[in-house]
């Protein structure tokens, strides 16, 4: 079955041929461990290439980023004072799913998994498949529940009686997509322990993965997407009459466009890792999985970031311009510079009165403006 010549490597020198030879091995009268051993001889023979992918900055650059995200939504509601409502749960046991990935993927980094599959004795890959369920599970918990808080921040945004049934309607959906999943995932394999045994044989074990691997569980989830941003793009269309207020929650809501695009991303990394036995392609899954739920967690953070940051821009702007005013450079007073005499009383008292005018006229402005619309972000 193994070749000693450039037949070996096939045309891209990544899936040779007898790949598919294994698999039908594998089918057909071939135990587990036959399978891996003669894999890695023949991989090793034939010198396939492969690329060695390095975990620690998936882990700590997507970590970071939920903690910030996250500690910023809860910093609002302390801000706000207000209590945790249904949103704020969700996002927390989304938080406290994705903090499980961190020793998670730092395991599966121990044991040299994202160096070669091959090279992993027969029980360390026991234990990576294992960690590859565990990861697939809080996968789609994780995605589910930040999705699902998306939703909840709808409700508070999203008036009218059609469209509340619409955001239920939704929810559940979510929901059977979650669990949809879950119990697809059991019966990926059949039987179950088929999934991440390779220490020893299981005689007529079979992993057809109807669910996830057919594109159904993806699909579901582009069409949520789609879904979660058109809703409220047509309310805020019908009810906001300022083109620039309008246009800024619309580009808010088609954030879920990133999420659409990591989805798909995932679900491509996933089919090629099927067909592949580099350990990278597999490596690839963990990585698009893991943007794509980082990606759909901190959406569920935005309108929290923005409120954070439009309360402490201005404290910021205003600090750094004191620093500018009192600040001097090379003896000479900024405000020497700017023309002002710090001695004229009576022009400061015009410049004062001006000020105070303008001021009022423009919140005069503003609150008519905010009369016409709806701010929902």
């Amino acid at each position: 079955m193994i070749l000693m010549d450039q037949a070996a490597l096939g045309k891209d020198g990544q899936n040779p041929p007898w790949t598919d030879d294994l698999n039908d091995c594998l089918y057909d009268n071939c135990s587990q461990p036959d399978y891996i051993l003669t894999g890695g001889l023949a991989f090793n023979i034939c010198q396939i290439r492969w690329r060695e992918i390095n975990l620690i900055p998936m882990i700590v650059i997507t970590a970071l980023v939920q903690i910030i995200s996250f500690s910023i939504r809860m910093w609002s509601l302390r801000v706000r004072r207000r209590k945790l409502e249904s949103g704020d749960i969700a996002i927390t046991l989304a938080f406290v799913i994705l903090m499980c990935w961190i020793p998670i993927l730092s395991v599966v980094h121990h044991l040299g998994f994202y160096k070669l599959l091959w090279n992993l004795r027969i029980r360390e890959l026991d234990t990576v498949t294992k960690i590859f369920f565990s990861w697939e599970m809080t996968y789609a918990l994780s995605l589910g529940l930040s999705k699902m808080s998306i939703t909840f921040i709808y409700f508070s945004i999203l008036q009218g009686r059609k469209t509340q049934i619409a955001l239920w309607a939704t929810q559940a959906m979510n929901v059977l997509v979650i669990i949809s999943f879950i119990i697809g995932i059991f019966f990926a394999c059949q039987p179950l322990p088929f999934f991440w045994t390779y220490s020893y044989d299981i005689p007529g074990g079979v992993c057809p993965d109807i669910w996830n691997g057919s594109g159904a569980y993806t699909a579901l989830n582009i069409l949520m997407d789609i879904w979660l941003i058109l809703l409220p793009t047509q309310y805020v269309w019908k009810k906001l009459q300022n083109p620039r207020t309008r246009n800024a929650a619309i580009a808010m809501f088609s954030l879920g466009l990133f999420t659409i695009a990591m989805t798909s991303a995932r679900f491509a990394a996933y089919r090629r890792s099927i067909n592949s036995i580099l350990s990278g392609d597999l490596i690839a899954g963990y990585f698009w999985n893991d943007l794509e739920v980082t990606t759909a967690f901190t959406i569920a953070n935005i309108p929290s970031i923005k409120f954070v940051l439009q309360k402490h821009l201005p404290d910021i702007k205003e600090h750094a311009s004191r620093l500018g005013i009192y600040s001097t450079k090379n003896g000479v007073n900024p405000s020497q510079k700017q023309g002002v005499i710090p001695n004229s009383s009576s022009t400061q008292a015009t410049q004062a009165t001006q000020a105070t005018q303008g001021t009022q006229d423009t919140q005069d402005t503003q609150g008519s403006q905010r009369r016409k619309d709806v701010y929902i972000i």
